[in-house]
């Protein structure tokens, strides 16, 4: 039943995501278009050049508005479906079903984190098809490498291996994927308990659960700060940048589950449907 459940939500938001994908890669491939005689040094007849800084300058503030349109309705997409679906008054049917709570929660956190997973690539992509091209190609190259060499340098020099470290963030994006849209659940969790200014309720939840992140975060910084490691070497400083990047992965992945079994807590034992 939970893939029955996952496949409605590709189903359904993909009405929203798919468009918009396609936008911003018509904007991407018009934006190359543009660009292309400015970033390669082809020469632009002068009595076109007015309007050709113009389109440009329209097509990239365009570009740069779809990005965050991207973000926004991704965002958007991520609270209404489950305040709609779980918390409104479409709950009536979807806590009918013949399923359990957390398989709804899950089947809205796997496809919200899909969706947001693609998204990173998907600006990504048209990041590098936008400036990617002709002798701005090679610039990229020359840049990237010129400017990775001295980043890897230093990584090395503080005894951190750049590979694993990179990794680690990697797997941080990744796990953030799900704590963002978890930490959304929980709040509007909490918020559906207020029987009136649920909304407000649950953006207070939501600035709650994120200061005690914070604070929780902070905290066992400062602890780890004070064992006592001594940063005069570089054995040490790697061991200490590499035991703080891995604290916060295990604080992100805590915290993670936290949230959906808090989530899952309420929408089983204190459900206050509209």
């Amino acid at each position: 039943m939970l893939s029955k459940l996952i496949k409605y939500e590709f189903k359904s938001t993909a009405r929203i995501f798919i468009p918009l994908y396609v936008v911003l890669l018509v904007f991407s491939l018009v934006g190359r278009l543009s660009l292309s005689k400015m970033m390669d040094g082809a020469p632009i007849n002068p009595s076109f050049i007015a309007f050709y800084d113009l389109l440009v300058g329209v097509v990239m503030v365009g570009y740069v508005l779809v990005i965050f349109s991207v973000i926004i309705i991704g965002l958007v997409v991520i609270v209404q479906r489950f305040y709609k679906n779980l918390t409104g008054r479409e709950g009536y049917l979807m806590h009918t079903l013949p399923v359990p709570t957390h398989h709804l929660i899950l089947s809205k956190l796997l496809v919200a984190a899909s969706w947001q997973l693609v998204g990173w690539v998907m600006m990504f992509l048209s990041v590098m098809l936008v400036v990617y091209q002709g002798e701005t190609a090679r610039s990229l190259q020359e840049f990237f490498q010129e400017a990775s060499n001295p980043i890897v340098f230093v990584f090395r020099e503080l005894g951190v291996d750049p590979t694993g470290f990179s990794l680690m963030m990697a797997l941080s994006m990744v796990i953030s994927a799900f704590d963002g849209p978890l930490m959304i659940y929980a709040a509007i969790a909490l918020g559906q308990l207020f029987k009136k200014h649920r909304i407000v309720g649950a953006v207070g939840a939501y600035i709650a659960l994120a200061m005690i992140a914070n604070t929780i975060s902070s905290a066992l910084t400062t602890g780890f700060n004070l064992t006592g490691t001594n940063l005069s070497s570089s054995e040490e400083m790697g061991f200490f940048l590499n035991g703080i990047m891995l604290l916060s992965l295990v604080l992100q992945l805590l915290m993670s589950i936290g949230y959906f079994f808090l989530t899952n807590y309420i929408l089983s034992s204190h459900l206050n449907l509209e």
